[in-house]
């Protein structure tokens, strides 16, 4: 399921929900995706052009409080296996779901057809970044690359790096959405 959720979304601003609908789908989607130009029938397409395929809209912290940390979940008898918060793993909010797998069924009532997102918190994904070495990269240089946002990554990369030839940062945001997909195929 983190499949889906990674790279983190970037974009600030309010997560209440507010009404959508797609299709014959009827529902809510968070604000800040309303007006997001990466909002696409209920999904993101923040980093389509790396990864090629659509991820979950950004729905913020769940109010549950737990540990984010991926587990395996063989709860449900799915035949695929499936990464989920920890948190998620015992929460009674999680439902098996015919096309999504799981969906988080909190606050169903006001997200309708378009089920909040798996809050992973502040956790990314293990990436290793072997031209790194000697180098500060930060989680939030991490997300920038990974979504795509190369002129916000080098902006992060300058910033702890002041020193070091922005080439250096350039090669690192290629070699962040190569381990990014590299993650995806294992």
């Amino acid at each position: 399921m983190h499949r889906k959720a990674f790279p983190f979304c970037t974009v600030d601003g309010p997560t209440d929900p507010v009404p959508f609908g797609h299709l014959s789908l009827r529902g809510a989607i968070p604000r800040k995706c309303s007006q997001c130009a990466h909002s696409f029938e209920g999904s993101c397409i923040r980093a389509m052009d790396s990864l090629h395929r659509y991820l979950d809209l950004d729905h913020g912290f769940c109010g549950v409080v737990g540990d984010t940390d991926p587990v395996v979940l063989d709860r449900f008898g799915a035949a695929a296996t499936l990464e989920v918060p920890r948190k998620c793993s015992t929460c009674e909010h999680l439902k098996p779901h015919k096309v999504y797998d799981l969906v988080c069924t909190k606050d169903s009532h006001l997200w309708g057809d378009f089920s909040r997102s798996l809050d992973w918190g502040v956790r990314a994904p293990s990436i290793r970044v072997p031209g790194a070495r000697g180098l500060q990269i930060t989680l939030r240089f991490v997300r920038l690359a990974a979504a795509g946002d190369d002129v916000g990554a080098l902006r992060e990369f300058r910033a702890s790096n002041p020193d070091a030839p922005l080439a250096s940062g350039k090669a690192l945001c290629a070699e962040v959405r190569v381990a990014m997909r590299r993650q995806e195929n294992s």
